[in-house]
């Protein structure tokens, strides 16, 4: 039994006879498909073809370690909000769309597969092409939801404090899934529909109408469904950016002018008159920073999918051809973008949050059972000391201004009126 699938439309063909040669040389027949060009033949393996076969294992242990990681950290941070949430839910999903390749991977690999590892193969793809087509689609919608959060969080605050709860961010996660769950779970009822009469008898079994119905509605989703996320992220982040540059300009055009306005005043407040610098992070600015990790990972690795599908495009409706010979030489790298933007979260975070890297040292020392060194305790001892000296002054002086300047602008409850200096990460946005 030789179970196919293949997701693509399928193409008729059909014989031109040439009998007006001018060399006489008699009939040719010449194939074409159903855009009226010649059918091309099989072309060689191209050498790029093996870019997929010596990355993955790398990508997926890294996706595997990474991911690992990431739901280690991200579940014991004390209290949990929406960020967490929907990394978890990312880290969940990245996880499975790496290992869902893993049987295919081998079957490519190995040259003369047994027979039980055939009918094993033969028996699971439904589950994994389920599988991974589910993780894909979780993964870009938990982006979305992310993106719309964050948007939310900046273009209205005080709706946000008052709306935003974890159990809303479950919920959503939650329903991604399950819509997802559903949408993609023709994979298992059309391939076990083939895989079962295939099993019973040769001949090339006729789906049933509303199958085939629900097949043609999925078909015509997956041309439409990526081309969606990846303009709804684009549109949403783009937005987003120009809200945090615009609130950033205004913010920083008042705090010119305090600035100009109270200078004797900052001088006598702050001794020496150097800068207060805040190396406090507030949970907006780097939720915004996780959010720009994502969505410029995502954006960056699908851009390839998005070209080769206008091209598909374009083939389907015989407007240019997407010969055989460049499909040969794309797909594996379509594939490999497609494995960094499930493997590489994690070091991103690392790369890019320092309150990231700070809990995960923490929590795998505590884990470990490492001691904290007498250096760690007495330089917390200071830092609370000294915050507790800057709570007294501020308290002994109520009506006298937070002293700020352009390093220690902040968006901190504690420094009303202050901003942080625009980042070059969440600039990105």
């Amino acid at each position: 039994m030789n179970v196919l699938n293949n997701s693509s439309y399928g193409n008729f063909s059909l014989i031109l006879t040439n009998t007006s040669s001018d060399d006489g040389n008699g009939t040719n027949d010449v194939r074409l498909d159903h855009c009226g060009w010649p059918e091309e033949e099989e072309p060689d393996i191209p050498g790029i073809e093996y870019l997929d076969m010596v990355t993955y294992p790398f990508l997926l242990a890294l996706s595997t370690v990474g991911n690992v990681l990431n739901v280690f950290v991200l579940s014991c941070e004390r209290p949990q909000t929406s960020k967490n949430i929907y990394l978890l839910a990312l880290a969940y999903s990245d996880v499975c769309y790496m290992w869902a390749q893993f049987l295919p991977y081998l079957r490519d690999r190995e040259s003369d597969p047994s027979e039980l590892f055939r009918r094993v193969l033969e028996a699971a793809m439904g589950v994994i092409l389920f599988l991974q087509e589910n993780a894909a689609f979780v993964s870009d919608w938990i982006i979305v939801a992310f993106s719309i959060d964050r948007f939310v969080a900046i273009s209205a605050p005080l709706h946000y404090r008052v709306t935003n709860s974890v159990g809303r961010s479950v919920a959503i996660s939650v329903g991604i899934v399950t819509v997802a769950t559903a949408h993609t779970s023709l994979r298992l009822s059309d391939y076990y529909f083939w895989y079962t009469h295939y099993s019973k008898t040769d001949s090339r079994p006729v789906r049933p109408v509303a199958l085939q119905r629900w097949k043609d509605f999925y078909m015509w989703t997956l041309s439409v469904l990526p081309s969606m996320t990846f303009l709804v992220i684009l549109s949403l982040n783009a937005s987003l950016m120009y809200i945090i540059i615009r609130q950033r300009r205004t913010r920083f055009q008042k705090l010119s002018t305090q600035l100009s306005d109270q200078s004797a005043q900052r001088a006598a407040a702050i001794p020496g008159g150097d800068p207060v610098v805040s190396g406090k992070h507030s949970e907006n600015y780097m939720a915004s920073i996780m959010l720009a990790t994502c969505v410029l990972l995502y954006l960056i690795t699908q851009t390839p999918s998005a070209v080769l599908m206008v091209l598909e495009t374009l083939k389907q409706h015989c407007i240019r051809r997407h010969s055989k010979v460049e499909e040969s030489l794309t797909e594996p790298i379509k594939l490999f973008f497609l494995n960094l933007n499930f493997s590489l979260n994690f070091v991103l975070y690392c790369a890019v949050n320092p309150v990231f890297r700070a809990a995960l040292r923490k929590h795998l020392r505590r884990h470990c059972g490492r001691p904290y060194k007498p250096g760690e305790s007495l330089r917390t001892t200071k830092t609370s000391l000294r915050s507790k000296s800057s709570s007294n002054s501020a308290a002994a002086a109520p009506l006298q201004e937070t002293p700020c300047s352009l390093l220690s602008y902040t968006n901190s409850p504690s420094t009303p009126g202050c901003i942080r200096p625009i980042a070059s990460a969440e600039s990105r946005l």
